[in-house]
């Protein structure tokens, strides 16, 4: 299984690739064609942002859990264990928006 963080660089390249095929005077004055073209900006665009927030939380959950695991301070403890509860329950949620989201992609590719 590759990592998000490939993946993220192959959208991120994508998208690139998609720009640029929309700056083409050819696909731009097709409007069939530029609007999937567009609709597929889109969907990798969404993507990239559940890639970059997923990746955020993470850092955010790996912060939470070391300072856990090292701090003494029972306020700052409490802050960090509350956060950690938050940060983990985004995750969930951008992970399965994530998995909606490529879910309908694959199925409009069949």
């Amino acid at each position: 299984m590759r990592s998000d963080m490939q993946n993220l660089d192959e959208l991120k390249k994508r998208q690139q690739a998609i720009t640029d095929e929309l700056a083409d005077p050819a696909v731009y004055s097709d409007f069939q064609k530029s609007a999937n073209v567009v609709r597929e900006l889109q969907k990798i665009k969404k993507h990239i942002d559940l890639l970059t927030d997923l990746d955020a939380l993470e850092k955010r959950r790996l912060d939470n859990g070391n300072l856990i695991k090292t701090e003494s301070d029972i306020d700052l403890l409490s802050i960090a264990q509350k956060d950690l509860e938050e940060v983990e329950a985004k995750i969930k949620e951008q992970k399965k928006k994530l998995t909606e989201l490529e879910r309908g992609a694959s199925e409009s590719i069949d």
